[in-house]
């Protein structure tokens, strides 16, 4: 029983450890651009077109820097982290299902999505697949899809 106690005392202090550091390394504040802990900086720029009546403004054209061999999804998570933007993205497969205050499926359609474009064609792949370097230039745009009436 003390056996158990002792090594329970352990594992905990351990984590406690780990979560003190978590919170230490996340505690120091990137600059404006995201950049002040990125080792080898990539600038790419990024928007994100809202749809009309959302409570978000559009984000045109801001450039950020990356870590080298950062995806999309590593992008925009950098941006909304730095303009206090929500990003939420299906945790299984990273492709961003909600920035600000639009999800997928709003205004009145299920088949409304965010969808990633970089250089102007939009991915097929998740954004957590799409790769970036110097140069590139990505955005979420919300694509409204109208419904058809019914005769």
């Amino acid at each position: 029983m003390m056996k158990m106690k002792r090594t329970a005392a352990f594992i905990l202090a351990g984590m406690l450890g780990v979560t003190t550091l978590a919170l230490g390394a996340c505690s120091q504040n990137p600059g404006p651009d995201g950049s002040e802990h990125v080792a080898s900086p990539e600038e790419i720029t990024i928007s994100i077109d809202f749809p009309k009546g959302a409570k978000n403004e559009d984000v045109k054209e801001q450039r950020i820097k990356v870590e080298k061999g950062s995806t999309a999804y590593d992008a925009i998570q950098i941006y909304s982290y730095v303009n206090d933007i929500k990003v939420y993205a299906n945790v299984t497969d990273g492709k961003v299902i909600g920035i600000g205050s639009v999800m997928n499926g709003d205004k009145g359609n299920k088949k409304n999505s965010w969808v990633l474009s970089k250089n102007g064609e939009v991915q097929d792949s998740n954004d957590s697949e799409v790769k970036l370097k110097s140069g590139d230039e990505i955005s979420w745009n919300f694509k409204v899809v109208k419904k058809k009436n019914k005769d």
